[in-house]
């Protein structure tokens, strides 16, 4: 496609209309950039994400277009996390239905609250090619670790079952990775749930998160989650999901839902000066 075509289709802004200029390399270099180039999505709804940092954790390559920033309110309420959950949606769409669809596939760099970085995974599904980007705060930097050994902890996976007088047909999922989620404050929201799953690993930290291996672990997991529920409780109507974790992870696990194989998922905010600490904020169905 020529520059200024994609210029026009992709919405390069002012003093950005470099990012697609390759001189000097001859036409089959350009078709190779073009299948391992990523379109920048930065979700920034907590605080903003500088684009020179995404560039660089995305080196060597070279994005596709412009960055694309996603930004909604910071939700308070339940009308909020809605509202802020619909406007992301109609972001996304209009992002796929803008062509770039047709790229190789998105870059993502998230700073938001669990819950929306779970819709948005949800928004894109896993049959659009997604590269997950995590913060490592340790280091500043949103770059995979390069040429470095890591001995990532494993996932540990529970499942409890309850013999209930009064079943509810409900299911709840517990994903513990940088904190262990405490079952006095689930269980108060969850009473009468059948089945209880816990994804978890010993001694959780904000630090489990090293590699993108670790990513696909974790959506393995977490399907093998609702394959148990699909299996075990045919009648399910209802997935509580409880998480503790990086954002690149929420995102990864929101891809995986499908909600024509599950029943709709109910996603909780955690609110540390609340009682009990998680608040129901969204569901997907």
């Amino acid at each position: 496609m020529p520059i200024q075509k994609r210029v026009e289709i992709l919405g390069a802004v002012s003093g950005e209309e470099d990012i697609f200029i390759m001189a000097g390399i001859n036409s089959q270099e350009v078709v190779k950039r073009f299948h391992r180039g990523r379109v920048i999505i930065l979700h920034e709804i907590e605080c903003p994400i500088d684009k020179g940092d995404a560039l660089e954790a995305l080196n060597p390559e070279r994005p596709f277009a412009p960055p694309i920033h996603l930004r909604t309110e910071i939700p308070s309420s339940r009308a909020s996390w809605k509202r802020a959950a619909r406007n992301q949606q109609e972001q996304i769409m209009e992002l796929l239905e803008r062509g770039l669809l047709q790229s190789p596939g998105f870059a993502v760099f998230s700073f938001s609250p669990i819950p929306l970085a779970i819709h948005f995974g949800y928004t894109y599904t896993d049959r659009i090619n997604i590269s997950l980007f995590h913060y490592h705060r340790n280091r500043g930097t949103w770059a995979w670790p390069k040429n470095q050994e890591t001995t990532s902890k494993p996932i540990k996976f529970s499942v409890t079952v309850h013999d209930l007088a009064e079943n509810k047909h409900e299911a709840v999922i517990r994903i513990s990775l940088s904190a262990r989620i405490s079952l006095k404050e689930t269980n108060p929201l969850t009473s009468g749930a059948q089945m209880e799953i816990d994804l978890f690993i010993d001694d959780p930290d904000a630090f489990w998160l090293q590699e993108p291996e670790q990513l696909k672990e974790l959506s393995a997991c977490f399907l093998r989650a609702l394959k148990n529920i699909r299996k075990q409780m045919p009648e399910c109507r209802s997935i509580h999901l409880f998480y503790s974790g990086p954002t690149a992870g929420a995102v990864k696990i929101g891809q995986v839902i499908n909600s024509r194989m599950n029943p709709p998922v109910l996603l909780y905010q955690y609110y540390r000066r609340l009682s009990p600490r998680y608040k129901h904020v969204l569901i997907l169905d």
